[in-house]
Parts: structure tokens; C-alpha cells; sequence
């Protein structure tokens, strides 16, 4: 079963994870800022709630914040089996019926369909700390980091024949990311002095090896001191939210 799932922050240290059921914007303004304004403000997914008993609208970015801190950070990103429109608002398709922009923080739902967001709940198991295993974990790790946008580089250190690397300035959260396998890397163009901030990526499986550039659009067969780089076999990561 193919499921969008999340880390859901309470803006206060606090979190918890919850299936996504669906993502909406309404925008009524015909003012253009104002209109930009909404299209930020105005997004929010559907949920559970902390003691999975309903659904409710949870905003990303709520207008009391003066910074993009988004309170919905999404570990994995699979929507198979949403109904969505051409901006991509929707749902899951056993809840098209269902009219989530109504006003109110809970959708009213029968106990029909929220016994099968319960299902679809239960089935799902988290785990904190992920290896990379396919193409879809590079995917689910890209979107959490936000493309590594805005992030930069707090510790890396190399122990024997594994390398860690702690990123902070992520949208949300901290990742932190463990490489092990014939591991290599260079921070030489982060080093003091120089720009440490990333504004793109390119994270990648090629012939074997995993590699994260800070370039979205490097050649990881010719690296050098030029990029921020990492490579290696095995590669496994962990989401740390923001407090």
C-alpha cells in the first residue's frame, strides 16, 4: 500500500506522525500579494490528530510564524492512490466525497471513513531512522530536506570507514546522515570562510554508490574540491524536527 506519511510538529518541541490524507490551498483574494500571501498561508494537509481519534486541517505554514517553518514535515511522499486536481490539491480516493475546504478545523467524516483512515493508519510503520535502499528513499529523503535547500553543514566527522554529517537550516528539521562503504567526501568549498549555505542538490545512485552533491546539476563521475560532496555504498539517515 502506497501511503503519504508525516511528521507532524506542534511548533512548540513537540510531534508526532499521522498518515496524510490530503493537501489543499483555497485562494479567494484577487489581490496578487494578497493572493501570494494565501497560496503560503492557506496550504494546509489533512491528518490525524494526536490521539488518532479524528481528522483534522493542519497548517504548514501558519501566518503567526515570520519564518518558513513548516509544522508538516513529509517522510514519505507516495500519493498513488490520491484523487487531485491539476494544482495537485486532493485526496485519498476513498475521501473524494468529502468537502475539506468547508470552514472548520475537522472535516466531518461518517465512522464508516474514519474507521479506514484507521486502517490505512495502523498499517503504516515509521521508522526514525532510514536506509537507503531503493529509488524511493532517495525521493523521500529529497522532499524532507526540502532539496537541501537553505540547509548547511553543523558536524561531519569520519570515523574508520564511516562518514557522518549533521545538516541544520532545513525547513523544519535537522537530518543527519551516516555514509558507510568505500565512504568519501570533500567539504573543502564549505570550509571558513566561505559560503556554507547550500541552495540545491543533486542526491543520486549511480553504479552502486549514493552521492549528495551540493549542485543540482553535478556530474558525480567528476568531483572535486570545487562541490561539496559525499559518496558512498550505504547510506542511512534520520529526521531530527525542529524544537
Amino acid at each position: 500500500m502506497t501511503i503519504m506519511y508525516a511528521i507532524i510538529r506542534d511548533g512548540k518541541g513537540g510531534y508526532y506522525t499521522s498518515t496524510v490524507f490530503g493537501y489543499y490551498c483555497p485562494v479567494s483574494e484577487r489581490n496578487s500579494l494578497k493572493r501570494r500571501l494565501e497560496s503560503i498561508h492557506n496550504q494546509f494537509f489533512v491528518i490525524f490528530s494526536e490521539d488518532k481519534k479524528r481528522l483534522v486541517k493542519k497548517e504548514i505554514f501558519p501566518r503567526r510564524n515570520r519564518r518558513f517553518d513548516p509544522l508538516v514535515l513529509i517522510v514519505d511522499e507516495e500519493n498513488e492512490n490520491w484523487v487531485v486536481d491539476q494544482e495537485g490539491h486532493g485526496c485519498v480516493d476513498f475521501l473524494t466525497g468529502v468537502d475539506f475546504e468547508a470552514k472548520g478545523d475537522e472535516p466531518a467524516l461518517t465512522a464508516e471513513l474514519l474507521e479506514q483512515c484507521i486502517q490505512m493508519d495502523s498499517a503504516y510503520f515509521y521508522q526514525e531512522y532510514q536506509d537507503v535502499r531503493a529509488e524511493k528513499n532517495l525521493r523521500n529523503l529529497f522532499c524532507v530536506a526540502g532539496g537541501f535547500h537553505d540547509a548547511y553543514i553543523e558536524t561531519c566527522w569520519q570515523d574508520g570507514t564511516q562518514i557522518y554529517v549533521l545538516f541544520d537550516g532545513i525547513w523544519g528539521c535537522k537530518i543527519e546522515m551516516w555514509f558507510e562503504g568505500e565512504a568519501a567526501y570533500s567539504v573543502e568549498a564549505r570550509n571558513p570562510g566561505k559560503d556554507p549555505i547550500w541552495y540545491s542538490a543533486t542526491l543520486v545512485e549511480k553504479d552502486g554508490f549514493y552521492y549528495l552533491v551540493d549542485e543540482d546539476s553535478a556530474d558525480v563521475e567528476h568531483l572535486d574540491d570545487q562541490c561539496c560532496w559525499f559518496r558512498a555504498r550505504n547510506l542511512r539517515y534520520h529526521v531530527i524536527p525542529n524544537h
